[in-house]
C-alpha cells in the first residue's frame, strides 16, 4: 500500500513574494508526485497550499529529498510534510531555514 502524503506549503517567499499555486502544483506533478485533493488556506504566516496525494514506488528518503528541491526552487523557509504509512507516520519540516523553525508541530500542520 502507498503511503499517504500531505503537504502544507506556503504561497510566499522568504522575501514575501508571492507564489503561484498553479506553478507550486505543476512542480510537485512534474516530480512525480500524484495529487488526489489540494486548496489554499490561511496559515497563522502566509495563504498555504494544502495537498494531498501519493507517489507511487517512492520512499520516505526520496519524498523528503523532492520535497527539499521543491522548498528550493520557492524559496520556502521549509515545507512541512506528513507521509502516513500503514503502522507509522513520518512527519517533518524540510528546506533551506528548516532548522529555524524547529521539530514538526502538529498543532501548525493544516490537514
Amino acid at each position: 500500500m502507498q503511503p499517504t502524503i500531505r503537504i502544507n506549503i506556503g504561497l510566499e517567499t522568504f522575501e514575501g513574494k508571492p507564489v503561484s499555486f498553479e506553478r507550486v502544483s505543476a512542480q510537485l506533478t512534474q516530480l512525480g508526485f500524484q495529487r488526489t485533493a489540494c486548496r489554499i488556506e490561511q496559515s497563522s504566516t502566509e495563504p498555504t497550499l494544502v495537498w494531498a496525494g501519493h507517489a507511487e514506488g517512492w520512499n520516505v528518503e526520496r519524498i523528503l529529498s523532492e520535497l527539499n528541491t521543491v522548498a528550493h526552487k520557492f524559496e520556502q523557509d521549509c515545507v512541512a510534510v506528513m507521509i502516513d504509512r500503514p503502522h507509522v507516520q513520518v512527519s517533518a519540516l524540510v528546506g533551506l531555514k528548516a532548522q529555524k523553525w524547529g521539530a514538526f508541530d502538529p498543532k501548525h500542520f493544516i490537514i
